[in-house]
């Protein structure tokens, strides 16, 4: 689907997602190029005139990007470590904070 819709300014193409930044004409072709294609939507998925949506476990909004509350809750919220398989998978979800903290890096230490 990334190449289907590459060449289509203000499209963000990610795993099955599509999201268009543009106005109503860019999301026009963005359909009638999946529909041309053959592929097929989910109409309970599409969100058409949006000022503010959930994508890929961010928030976007005319004030920018930053994390889904439910995501950095799930996070807050998560009991002690206790072992070295939860510790790893405790590491994606807080990579994906890392964008959106500075200076993570500095309180973080190497895992060895």
């Amino acid at each position: 689907m990334t190449n289907l819709l590459r060449d289509l300014h203000g499209v963000v193409v990610m795993m099955d997602g599509i999201l268009v930044k543009c106005r109503e004409t860019q999301s026009n072709a963005v359909l009638r190029t999946v529909k041309q294609s053959w592929l097929k939507s989910n109409e309970a998925k599409c969100h058409f005139g949006k000022s503010e949506l959930c994508f890929f476990g961010h928030i976007i909004s005319a004030g920018g990007v930053r994390p889904d509350s439910s995501k950095v809750r799930a996070i807050t919220e998560m009991p002690s470590l206790t072992n070295v398989r939860e510790l790893l998978q405790m590491l994606e979800p807080t990579s994906y904070l890392g964008k959106f903290l500075s200076g993570l890096s500095t309180i973080l230490h190497p895992v060895t």
